[in-house]
């Protein structure tokens, strides 16, 4: 989100600064393009996760940000040692402060980075919240989550009201991420697909929360029906793929993929005819649905809106046999696949264009 966000806002007019943790020992600031500086600030150590500015920064670091004088500051997020001086040096310009609790991953996986699971989690957790309740919430003038499931979380964890709720998903890069018949050609060739091959992609981390093996019996379920289809795994992690498989009759119809640069992601979803996320979400999604795939996503409030106009299924989290249902119902009707292609692709026009979110960022300010 930051990356996209600001390239967009500086295209858009705005300068950028961002300010974050770095590895020196003082603060260092530099101007890495035209319109976007970024100051990293030294750290004294990391408590739950959550790095602390060294005690010895802390007046430097205010006089610093006073010093920026900003028209509006975006948290990420709220409750951090490093957003709280952000939004305590602003004074009466509170109400230009927005920001952010989670973008998503960390609260929509099985369990759950709040959870009372352990003392780290629950101590995260009652840290977080009494600093959103004693300071941060009531001096942000918006807090902005990805989807509707993640505003209900953070109404719920964080006791944000829903009056200043924003939201803010991710999206994709547009113009980067779009189908492209010549890539799609090269990289069948090199995988030795055949055009009649009806290619499922999964890109990411081999973890719990992904849910792989989920989406690895389905296709097991579906292989002997289907000869020409292939399950393409884009992961590094191809020991824990071998044993995932080591079982499954799927195991032939497999291609594994290393993890490649973001500017070779479109070539592989371009090969590809179905993208299937069977877990937690990931920004990929987004960038699938740009280039136009039908996707197949764990069904929760968080993904909603990646298939809002009708451009892929959701399936109940956990349940081969549903995933396997819809995963067939995109391998046989082929009519179906290109009319979701469109519709994903329009969706990320309309809707997940990073320009459109920015566009959409600024006016949240001009609100304020």
């Amino acid at each position: 989100m930051e990356y996209y966000l600001s390239q967009q806002l500086i295209r858009l007019g705005c300068e950028v600064h961002v300010l974050t943790y770095g590895s020196n020992r003082r603060i260092d600031t530099e101007w890495v393009s035209e319109g976007l500086g970024v100051t990293r600030i030294p750290s004294s150590l990391s408590l739950s996760g959550i790095r602390l500015p060294h005690p010895f920064d802390l007046t430097r670091i205010v006089k610093f940000i006073r010093s920026l004088h900003p028209d509006a500051t975006f948290c990420q997020p709220l409750f951090s040692p490093l957003s709280v001086l952000a939004i305590a040096s602003q004074g009466a310009m509170k109400r230009r402060v927005a920001g952010s609790v989670v973008t998503g991953g960390p609260l929509v996986t099985t369990k759950g980075v709040y959870s009372t699971e352990s003392l780290s989690s629950f101590f995260r957790y009652i840290i977080s919240r009494s600093i959103m309740g004693l300071f941060s919430e009531s001096r942000a003038g918006a807090v902005f989550a990805i989807s509707p499931g993640i505003g209900l979380l953070v109404r719920r964890f964080f006791g944000v009201p829903k009056s200043k709720i924003r939201l803010l998903p991710l999206g994709g890069d547009v113009h980067t991420f779009q189908y492209s018949g010549t890539k799609r050609r090269e990289l069948r060739e090199s995988l030795g697909l055949s055009d009649d091959s009806t290619v499922v992609i999964y890109t990411g981390r081999i973890i719990p929360s992904k849910e792989l093996h989920v989406l690895l019996s389905a296709v097991d379920n579906l292989s002997k029906q289907f000869d020409e289809m292939r399950l393409l795994v884009v992961t590094d992690d191809k020991k824990e793929l071998n044993r995932l498989t080591s079982d499954l009759a799927c195991k032939e119809c497999l291609i594994h993929h290393p993890l490649v640069s973001h500017d070779e992601l479109p070539g592989l979803f371009s090969a590809a005819d179905i993208a299937v996320w069977p877990g937690s979400p990931s920004i990929s999604i987004a960038e699938a649905v740009s280039v136009g795939l039908p996707v197949i996503v764990k069904k929760s409030p968080f993904t909603s809106y990646l298939l809002s106009n009708q451009n892929g299924f959701a399936f109940e989290g956990g349940n081969v046999d549903d995933l396997t249902r819809k995963l067939q119902i995109l391998v046989e009707d082929t009519k179906l696949r290109s009319d979701m292609a469109r519709q994903s692709r329009n969706l990320a026009e309309r809707k997940l264009n990073w320009r459109v979110i920015a566009e959409n960022f600024i006016r949240v300010y001009e609100e304020m």
